[in-house]
């Protein structure tokens, strides 16, 4: 494996689980219940780079460089175009509206060898989680390594480069 996978956090570490995502003003708007997004951007900067930013490093970076954007309801959406403001090793290549495999296993094997952010299904809601290869995800509920065939129904995906 490619990645270094010493640093993976999970959004329900009491360390972080009750801080709010962004500026959002709902009270269960909290990272434990709305914070994949932030984990996987953690987890994959980690994976792809050695830090150890936890997702309330992550979450105040986020919200310091314009990194959401509010719904009508008050809760804070990333924006995924702004992540490299924070965190200026990564550049934004595209989110996708579909999953692609053969472009996924592209991105993490041969070019530019980075984690892919994949967005699931989750019940009734979207999850966004991190791929790193030889069919093993990084789950941003707990941080452990799972297989890729945990979430079934594969939406979309977000890549980014190096910059």
């Amino acid at each position: 494996m490619i990645f270094n996978l010493a640093n993976l956090y999970g959004q329900e570490d009491p360390r972080w689980a009750d801080e709010k995502t962004g500026n959002a003003t709902p009270a269960d708007a909290t990272l434990k219940l709305d914070g994949c997004a932030v984990t996987a951007i953690a987890n994959l900067h980690n994976a792809a780079f050695g830090t150890n930013l936890t997702p309330h490093d992550v979450n105040q970076a986020l919200i310091a460089n314009e990194g959401f954007v509010y719904d009508k309801h008050g809760y804070a959406l990333l924006n995924w175009i702004n992540v490299p403001k924070a965190f200026p090793k990564l550049y934004f290549v595209f989110k996708d509206g579909i999953y692609d495999n053969l472009r996924t296993w592209m991105w993490i094997n041969v070019y530019p060898k980075l984690p892919v952010i994949v967005q699931v299904k989750l019940g009734y809601n979207s999850h966004f989680i991190i791929f790193v290869g030889n069919h093993l995800m990084v789950d941003s509920l707990d941080g452990k390594l799972k297989p890729t065939s945990t979430y079934p129904t594969l939406q979309a995906t977000v890549r980014y480069g190096r910059a």
